[in-house]
């Protein structure tokens, strides 16, 4: 199972002023809070917890098609630049973050997720169906060329609880992806 966000820090920047008040109280716990308040660069630290809870949610979703998006209840521990883990209702998902002056990027993952795929794309079009389209698109030309199938056999569609499946000739395939855009940045994950 995996899971993934990414933030266009600029975006972000412009888009939602995290330091109004309330925001921080309302999205993260008292001890996320604190390492907040300790860190060199706070907006980073900010930006890399939403997005290991948004990846972390993302990849929980899979198990508990219940949709309640709390990120206060979504718990994350950085261990380093890199790791970190995510905790959601007594169960721990593992965080890869990937920062650079541009964007953040998480994918969220179980132990025993053996193989996957993340790409980051840089989009032009800031339009949130736009991107989706393009991130799909080209998803689905990486399945392909990995697996062997045609384009052609392949789509995404959503489930009841909005989690995102791959299907082969309209068949659910085992294929786990996750689809994330944010700003000028598209990204994807698959776990097969």
């Amino acid at each position: 199972m995996i899971g993934n966000d990414i933030v266009d820090i600029s975006y972000a920047g412009t888009q939602s002023n995290w330091k109004r008040k309330g925001f921080l109280h309302k999205v993260f716990s008292k001890e996320e809070q604190a390492v907040i308040a300790l860190a060199k660069n706070p907006a980073v630290i900010v930006w890399r917890m939403w997005s290991m809870k948004e990846s972390g949610y993302k990849l929980h979703q899979r198990k508990t098609p219940i949709r309640r998006f709390n990120p206060s209840k979504l718990l994350c521990n950085i261990s380093d630049d890199i790791k970190g883990t995510i905790t959601i209702e007594n169960n721990t998902y593992l965080a890869t973050t990937h920062i650079n002056d541009n964007r953040i990027y998480t994918y969220a993952h179980t132990e025993n997720t053996t193989h996957s795929i993340n790409s980051i794309i840089m989009l032009d079009n800031t339009d949130a169906a736009t991107q989706s389209r393009i991130c799909k698109k080209l998803l689905i030309n990486k399945i392909a060329n990995y697996k062997g199938y045609n384009k052609s056999e392949l789509s995404i569609n959503k489930d009841d609880a909005g989690v995102p499946l791959v299907y082969l000739n309209g068949n659910e395939t085992n294929i786990h992806i996750s689809i994330s855009h944010h700003g000028r940045y598209g990204a994807y994950s698959i776990s097969m």
